[in-house]
């Protein structure tokens, strides 16, 4: 859905901090819950644009995986 794609290929790096501005993967239980443009969020929450919306997901719960690389097939 969105901007992820088949047989795109992406490289996330888990262990690099995300910051704002970075593209970030959003994974959440072992499954993509989405990929867009980390935002600052309140504390607790991840937050993100994907698609031109605004979503959100807890911190506790959710990691943003930091793309690193992409190859958009």
């Amino acid at each position: 859905r969105g901007l992820l794609q088949p047989r795109h290929v992406l490289l996330c790096d888990p262990t690099q901090p995300a910051r704002a501005g970075d593209v970030v993967l959003v994974v959440e239980g072992g499954a993509i819950i989405g990929l867009g443009l980390l935002q600052p969020g309140a504390a607790g929450r991840i937050a993100w644009i994907e698609d031109g919306a605004a979503r959100g997901a807890a911190r506790e719960t959710a990691r943003p995986w930091r793309v690193v690389a992409a190859r958009l097939a």
